[in-house]
């Protein structure tokens, strides 16, 4: 989760893969509230971009079957 953090604190961009990783880590339960918090709150400081939406969207779908 460190290095998803890492880079939107920096303003980059999540790539797709980028983007499942982080969520499956966030609805896996293995993030901290505080990485969860700086997660959500970075992610929608940066603005959020369609490969970061689409790879939360996959994981969360595939969570809910």
């Amino acid at each position: 989760m460190k290095e998803f953090l890492s880079k939107l604190k920096s303003k980059q961009n999540l790539s797709f893969e980028e983007s499942k990783a982080a969520f499956e880590i966030l609805m896996d339960g293995k993030a901290s509230e505080a990485e969860i918090f700086d997660f959500l709150t970075l992610l929608s400081a940066k603005g959020e971009v369609s490969d970061e939406n689409a790879g939360g969207v996959y994981v969360l779908r595939n969570k809910a079957k």
